[in-house]
């Protein structure tokens, strides 16, 4: 039997997709002209019940817009010179003379306008300005409409006959300043008026008004309307619509009816209301479809045109696409075996082990790296069991993995320890893929002995540092992210109770706010902040270390934290205080004052900050040495210490022993107005104490002199030796005015 050349079944192939391809092309773009055609009648009905609701919408809105207009109109008219007087004094002749000039003007902008009549509150009529003349006749009696509007003394609207025919009828009622009911006020319109307003915004429909005959009975204008079964028809064309009034009968509304071979559409079910809002005049509407079907016609002709064009574009890119089809399935098999001899090569060359298994587990291909991976040769490991290569050999474990792999498919970095030929133990992270066959497995292993080795030695290092360096690190905000156990111990705090904190939770109140501000000023710049910190402990104890704080940043140089590695230093801090205090009072000595006067000197010339230093002395203290004894007079001096000490706690306050019974002080102020009230705290401590000392009269306690100097032009010229200079004479002022006393010197 001869055999068919490839190509010539693929030729095959081509012409059977064709076939199918075009059949199913043709039932679909039929079905698409079908939904076209549908839609558009759906669209075509849709038009014309919104037609229907837009005539209605319309019409009710003309009956606002005409009642708001004609209240405004009379507002305005009451509100003018002597209208309400004479309507209140039932002037008719003030009246008509104010209301005719306003009512022509009226009857200019819309001759529909025929009625304006004054009603006095009993309902007869006090001036009917479209007719002069006529006027105290019972019109309440006659119309029920104006009967309701004097009854009620309210608002009333709507269609109404009278003795000149009907009309649509605007009625309001009159207060004067006392809010007293002086009549009524009414506007007539025409019917024509909404016959013309519909007319106009819809050009292309024809309208005819129909009253049955029993609701006009005492007008003498019904003799000029036509009559016809029951009804007085107004309007143009009262033949066209005869056939479609309705009086009782079955009657056909919001259909489609043909008029000299034209298509209309009917709508006769919308009637004008009177005022009691019942159903007075019967309104029929005739729209001219012609336009309609002009649109539905091109519409659907515009789908089949469309219709007929994707056939043909389908047929064409379908016999292109086979042709290509056709063209290139032989290059693709060719691409398809160079791919594969590809792939061959890349999975015996590649350094990762993979081999690919059966749903049991056993071997059915393996590449060279997996072979010396394991020691063993490729024949060797074909058939055999990956389980038999496992450390603990348990066909179990293997099974709820290979299971695991066909139900997910996939499952990545497995780590599995195994035992090579020679016994050598390889730790494995695999990587298990379930091919499209969904009949093998592929598996891809790599030797991470050394790497496991390495982290277990950096996971020993990191304790290490975690349990002896003091380090944390936070966000940009400077919330606490990460907090080393040392800082835990140091700090006393837990690092659940670090967690999100910032780190105010440890400084002390000594540490002055300008470092914290030079702090962030460098790490938010990129650099690196370094410098001693006095930190508080949870338990209220101080600590010291020396901190360096430097920013953290991403891939792209941004900064996205920070890091603070620190070193306990409180021990030297200690020794440091140790050297810089009075033994004895436990303030700063001699030394610390030479060390620390002239930096804070220049810090607040720098800042512009008042420099106050203040000189004290114990009074007359010989004398209670020679009273008390010595050791008395060291408790004495101690207790003063302490007692300067408490009153000035805050930031940036230095005091110091300066000798024998002499105090010196830096103090914080910020204006000269602040100098008095420090001072007066010196000598209230002093006095709090109530240490007896009879060698001091007239006091008979311990008191201090104190001589001050503050210093706000920072001239040169003083530095420490003139500053020391000027407390100490103002010091000796206030020994000579009797001491306890303060004496000020300002650098005016």
């Amino acid at each position: 039997m001869r055999s068919i050349p490839k190509f010539q079944i693929l030729e095959n192939v081509k012409a059977k997709s064709l076939a199918i391809i075009l059949g199913l092309a043709a039932l679909y773009i039929s079905v698409f002209f079908l939904i076209q055609y549908l839609q558009s009648s759906a669209f075509v009905k849709q038009e014309l019940q919104s037609f229907r609701e837009e005539v209605v919408r319309l019409f009710n809105h003309e009956n606002q817009i005409q009642v708001s207009f004609y209240q405004t109109r009379l507002k305005c008219h009451l509100a003018s010179p002597g209208i309400m007087k004479a309507f209140e004094e039932r002037d008719s002749k003030t009246l008509f003379e104010a209301s005719k000039p306003k009512f022509d003007i009226l009857r200019t902008q819309n001759p529909s306008v025929t009625r304006m009549q004054f009603y006095a509150p009993d309902g007869t009529s006090l001036l009917r300005v479209h007719e002069e003349g006529m006027s105290g006749d019972d019109i309440a009696s006659l119309r029920p409409m104006v009967d309701y509007a004097v009854k009620n003394q309210s608002s009333v609207s709507g269609f109404e006959e009278g003795y000149f025919g009907l009309a649509y009828r605007i009625i309001e009622p009159v207060f004067n300043e006392q809010n007293r009911y002086i009549g009524s006020v009414e506007f007539g319109l025409q019917t024509r008026h909404f016959e013309d307003v519909i007319k106009a915004l819809f050009p292309d429909i024809r309208v005819m008004m129909a009253v049955p005959q029993d609701r006009l009975k005492m007008s003498r204008g019904k003799e000029s309307y036509e009559a016809y079964q029951g009804y007085y028809l107004l309007g143009k064309d009262p033949d066209l619509f005869k056939p479609f009034l309705s009086n009782g009968k079955e009657r056909k509304s919001d259909a489609l009816v043909e008029i000299e071979n034209r298509k209309y559409l009917l709508i006769n079910d919308l009637y004008l209301n009177d005022y009691e809002n019942k159903p007075f005049i019967q309104l029929l509407l005739l729209k001219d479809m012609q336009k309609m079907d002009k649109v539905f016609y091109k519409e659907v002709s515009t789908s089949a045109l469309i219709a007929l064009f994707l056939l043909l574009m389908t047929w064409l890119a379908a016999d292109f696409s086979l042709r290509y089809f056709v063209k290139n399935v032989t290059r693709l098999n060719k691409e398809l075996a160079e791919s594969h001899a590809k792939m061959d090569a890349v999975f015996r060359s590649t350094r990762e082990g993979i081999a690919i298994l059966n749903l049991n587990g056993r071997f059915i291909s393996v590449n060279p790296a997996f072979t010396k991976l394991l020691g063993y040769s490729d024949f060797e490991l074909l058939g055999m069991s990956f389980e038999h290569f496992t450390h603990t050999r348990a066909s179990e474990q293997t099974n709820k993995l290979l299971k695991a792999v066909v139900e997910k498919q996939f499952i990545d970095n497995v780590e599995q320890l195994v035992v090579s030929k020679s016994g050598k133990k390889t730790l494995l992270q695999i990587s298990f893929s379930l091919l499209p066959d969904e009949r093998r497995i592929l598996m891809v292993t790599r030797d991470i002995t050394h790497i496991r080795a390495q982290q277990v030695e950096l996971e020993r290092y990191m304790n290490a540092l975690d349990e002896n360096v003091i380090t944390s690190k936070t966000d940009l905000d400077g919330n606490i992210t990460f907090a080393s156990q040392a800082f835990c111990d140091v700090s006393g705090y837990s690092k659940e109770e670090l967690m999100g904190q910032k780190h105010s939770i440890i400084r002390h109140p000594d540490t002055p706010m300008h470092v914290y501000e030079k702090m962030w000023e460098t790490i938010t710049s990129g650099h690196v902040w370094k410098g001693e910190l006095k930190n508080l402990r949870k338990d209220g104890s101080a600590y010291w270390v020396f901190a360096a704080i430097g920013p953290e940043f991403n891939e792209l140089g941004e900064i996205v934290g920070y890091t603070a590695i620190r070193h306990d230093i409180t021990d030297k801090k200690r020794v440091e205080e140790l050297s810089v205090t009075d033994e004895l009072t436990g303030l700063y000595n001699r030394r610390y004052y030479n060390e620390i006067f002239e930096r804070e000197l220049n810090r607040r010339r720098r800042d512009r900050l008042p420099f106050l230093f203040v000189l004290m002395d114990i009074d007359h203290f010989k004398r209670y040495n020679d009273t008390y004894g010595h050791q008395a007079g060291d408790e004495a001096l101690a207790k003063v210490a302490d007692a300067i000490n408490q009153c000035f706690q805050r930031t940036g306050d230095y005091l110091f022993r300066l000798g024998g019974e002499e105090f010196g002080a830096i103090l914080n102020v910020d204006s000269e107005a602040g100098v008095e009230p420090v001072l007066a705290r010196i000598h209230q401590c002093i006095a709090s104490l109530e240490l007896p000392h009879a060698g001091n009269p007239p006091y008979g306690v311990v008191t201090l002199s104190v001589g001050a100097y503050l210093e706000t032009e920072y001239l040169k010229s003083r530095n420490e030796t003139a500053i020391y200079l000027m407390a100490d004479k103002a010091l000796y002022e206030a020994k000579n005015e009797g001491r306890s006393r303060s004496v000020l010197k300002v650098n005016h």
